[in-house]
């Protein structure tokens, strides 16, 4: 097995390992507290899960950055292992239980987090790989997925920056309260959850001949 891919498999094994049992730990305490004492456990578990998310997220960003794993480490890596886990999680506890009640909260804040902190480092590597790899200028657009589900103020961006694309150092403006972006995902410049939750967008690059770079 290609060495690349061994490591992959291994980082994803230890991922869910972690997941699950992070997941099971909270799960106990779940039964252990109040009504009004599940709301805090849940940002605890999110916080938790978000660190360990992030870790992942670091080990494998070097493959994106060095350009080697693009093929390898799809950016929705970490929210597919996520939503395995937690079925897994949810078929093993059954129907009408409290833990389940907990462990779907904890998928749809989870899953939807995994993507955006993929997304978030995917675009960051392609962003850096682009100005790293091309000689002279590169301009960028943001390009969304138009197929009716896009959000306004990124249906907007991609309409505005085809016509007229940017440096790929400059930011992009998004929506009438201008935010700033340099890429979807990017939080750099304050852009609020509502920016980059859940967003599917990405960034088209070109060199100064107008070829698009892969």
């Amino acid at each position: 097995m290609d060495r690349v891919l061994k490591q992959k498999k291994q980082l994803e094994h230890l991922l869910g390992r972690r997941i699950r049992g992070t997941i099971t730990n909270f799960i106990q305490e779940w039964n252990r507290v109040s009504p009004q004492e599940r709301a805090l456990l849940v940002n605890q578990a999110s916080t938790r899960l978000t660190e360990i998310l992030e870790g992942y997220h670091k080990r494998t960003n070097v493959y994106y950055k060095s350009g080697k794993g693009r093929s390898i480490y799809a950016p929705d890596d970490a929210s597919f292992i996520m939503g395995r886990v937690v079925d897994k999680l949810i078929a093993s506890e059954g129907d009408g239980t409290r833990k389940k009640d907990f462990i779907l909260k904890i998928r749809k804040w989870a899953t939807g987090t995994a993507r955006r902190i993929s997304q978030r480092d995917a675009e960051s590597a392609r962003f850096e790989n682009a100005k790293r790899n091309v000689k002279g200028a590169v301009l960028k657009v943001w390009t969304s997925r138009l197929d009716g589900l896009e959000r306004p103020d990124h249906l907007d961006a991609h309409l505005r920056y085809a016509a007229r694309p940017i440096p790929i150092n400059q930011p992009f403006i998004i929506g009438k309260r201008r935010f700033q972006m340099m890429h979807p995902g990017d939080v750099s410049f304050g852009a609020p959850p509502d920016q980059f939750m859940n967003c599917r967008c990405s960034v088209s690059y070109f060199d100064g001949n107008g070829k698009r770079i892969r």
